[in-house]
């Protein structure tokens, strides 16, 4: 039986290695935290943390959109918007679920280095554990932010992170999802009489809302001025339903793009997407606007103080500049920048360009995609490259592969 290390246990680990088991892969899970399954994302205990997805695009089947949905309703857990520590119990679980599907092994501790052996892969750990591998998957999940001069707080997820602080007033330098979700737990703490957020375009998030459900073509220019014009005439009216609906084709006009234009969509257009894309849940919301009203939370596109606790919530920040593994992957000659910078460099199939040794799914194939960071996208990344090692296995075998069965 052929051995597939992954590496990393949040969601796309998860859904990466019960695709894999489902196939009749062996695999070897390795996270450095103390709970696998949860990933960082999703290790919160806060209650006022909430998912930015409703309940009902968070089932980790590709083939059963409602599992999620009918394991809350199991538990007495209603509603559209739920705590993302009650989804990292629902990830625990599917965990422990995959054990009966196959040969799975979970292993704590943190990969420091992949390299090819005399057959196969190696894959290192800080603790000194050697495990070869046939394959190599990295679920690494959204990397840290990048280095903030100043800040007093580099990484606000880090264990620990906001503890400690001492009285007073706050400065957020971000106003994404990253910024709302600390401003909500300094308020909540009582110590920070006044929260500001600092961004360059000092735009938070939307809402989400009750939005309407229908289709829609993909737009058909192929410069990023008309494909603007299209999406703005579609989001006339219900902007929330002709974004979603729009979704499935991000990755398409992404890659109908000229270069230069994703270089202009970066920086002009990126922005004002992301606050639209990426929403708040309705509570959340609620709650934001109590803080701005009543004076606690700020927002602004400079300082307008001294402040002596600044934090850094720019979320994410660029995965080839800010992982360790994937520094020493390039040292390696096995990972290259990706497009713009964002991700890393890959093939269709999720293979680490140039030499195709080690594959990924997930944010890190961010540049060649525009949408790979939420559920539906990794779940569906997960099957398709289960199915693609099968056919490697295969051709290796001298045997031709059938294109794969339809599922369900």
């Amino acid at each position: 039986m052929e051995i597939v290390v992954v590496v990393g246990a949040g969601f796309s680990g998860v859904v990466a290695s019960r695709e894999l088991l489902r196939a009749g892969w062996q695999v070897v899970l390795v996270d450095p935290g103390a709970r696998p399954g949860r990933g960082l994302a999703y290790s919160t205990a806060a209650p006022w943390h909430l998912l930015n997805s409703p309940a009902s695009a968070m089932s980790i089947e590709p083939d059963d959109p409602g599992h999620f949905v009918r394991w809350c309703q199991a538990r007495g857990v209603s509603g559209e918007f739920v705590s993302r520590g009650l989804y990292g119990d629902y990830l625990v679980e599917a965990l422990r679920a995959a054990d009966d599907m196959g040969s799975l092994t979970v292993h704590r501790g943190r990969v420091i280095r992949v390299f090819e052996g005399s057959v196969g892969m190696i894959v290192l750990l800080n603790d000194g554990v050697v495990i070869p591998a046939d394959r190599v998957v990295l679920a690494l999940g959204n990397p840290p932010p990048g280095w903030v001069r100043g800040a007093t707080v580099q990484d606000p997820w880090a264990p620990g992170a906001l503890d400690g602080l001492p009285d007073g007033p706050v400065t957020l330098i971000g106003s994404g999802l990253t910024a709302v979700d600390v401003a909500l737990t300094l308020a909540r703490g009582g110590r920070h009489p006044r929260i500001e957020m600092v961004s360059r375009h000092g735009l938070l998030p939307r809402a989400h809302a009750s939005a309407g459900s229908f289709r829609l073509d993909g737009p058909k220019s192929r410069t990023l001025a008309g494909l603007m014009r299209e999406i703005r005439q579609m989001c006339e009216g219900d902007w929330r339903g002709a974004m979603d609906a729009l979704r499935p084709h991000w990755n398409d006009l992404w890659a109908r793009l000229s270069p230069e234009d994703r270089e202009r969509f970066l920086r002009h257009v990126a922005r004002y997407w992301e606050v639209h894309r990426h929403r708040m849940a309705p509570a959340v919301a609620r709650e934001v606007d109590e803080l701005r009203a009543g004076g606690v939370l700020t927002l602004s596109t400079g300082l307008t103080g001294r402040y002596q606790i600044i934090i850094n919530c720019t979320g994410p920040g660029r995965l080839i500049d800010v992982d360790p593994l994937v520094r020493s992957l390039e040292a390696e000659g096995l990972a290259r920048r990706g497009p713009h910078g964002l991700g890393l460099d890959v093939d269709e199939h999720g293979a680490l360009l140039p030499k195709r040794k080690i594959f990924t799914l997930g944010p890190a194939r961010r540049g060649w995609l525009w949408e790979t960071t939420a559920a539906p996208e990794i779940r569906a990344q997960a099957r398709s490259l289960s199915i693609h090692f099968c056919q490697l296995s295969l051709m290796a075998a001298g045997v031709s592969p059938r294109p794969p069965a339809r599922r369900g």
